[in-house]
């Protein structure tokens, strides 16, 4: 959850934008927004959801590498596979979407 966030907060940003979607130059107002948005929405919700299993010290410093792992890895798939950077999201996204017993399926979609 934490990467998908951060993938929704960079591509928010043109520089970022260009590097993972060089086809797409500028988005519209309302996505840029959205985009925004959704992306802190999922980061606030992945560190409540650290906290309430593990307690609020734990739980904190477990967000808090779990961001700095995620921006890493984002960090680095951006630069030399951005491709696949996006596609990641996609496989962590989907299984959240999902009805429960629809997430046994998700193997089978290409990423």
């Amino acid at each position: 959850m934490v990467y998908a966030g951060l993938v929704g907060l960079s591509l928010t940003m043109i520089r970022h934008r260009k590097q993972l979607l060089p086809g797409i130059s500028s988005l519209q107002p309302g996505m840029h927004w959205a985009l925004r948005v959704t992306g802190w929405a999922t980061l606030l919700i992945a560190l409540d959801l650290c906290i309430d299993q593990h307690g609020f010290g734990i739980g904190l410093t477990l967000w808090t590498g779990l961001l700095s792992a995620a921006a890493l890895l984002l960090a680095m798939l951006a630069v030399y596979l951005p491709r696949l950077a996006l596609g990641l999201t996609a496989g962590v996204a989907l299984p959240l979407i999902l009805p429960p017993g629809a997430a046994a399926l998700t193997h089978l979609i290409p990423v």
